[in-house]
């Protein structure tokens, strides 16, 4: 498969002005990403794409942690080659914080999904 590389809400685009394409771990990490970052329900055409990592608790307690494991396991199913390690859930001002650490082909990735808080 071959996709093209979103930056900052946007496709990339090299110097030409032409969408810069990506396979491969990048591909990979990216759907991971998006997957993550999306609310689960919200993309009209795929109602399953997302996550629903927007439902956890903002606390750092042991019942987040296992509930945000639980939405980024679930998030991924479609992404097999993807092993899941470490969650870290972490307050910052008015957000929390979920790194997730994910691993492919022997190398790991780390990637940081925001939440915002809502009071």
């Amino acid at each position: 498969m071959m996709d093209t590389l979103l930056y900052q809400g946007d496709h990339a685009t090299d110097a030409r002005g032409i969408p810069v394409a990506i396979t491969g771990a990048q591909e990979l990490i990216q759907r991971a990403l998006l997957r993550l970052g999306i609310r689960r329900g919200s993309f009209a055409y795929d109602r399953n794409l997302g996550s629903e990592l927007y439902r956890l608790s903002h606390d750092t307690s042991s019942a987040t942690h296992r509930a945000a494991r639980s939405y980024v396991q679930e998030a991924l199913i479609p992404l097999p080659e993807l092993m899941i390690g470490d969650i870290d859930c972490k307050i910052e001002r008015d957000r929390m914080r979920i790194t997730v650490e994910l691993s492919h082909s022997g190398r790991r990735y780390w990637l940081e999904i925001p939440q915002q808080i809502s009071c």
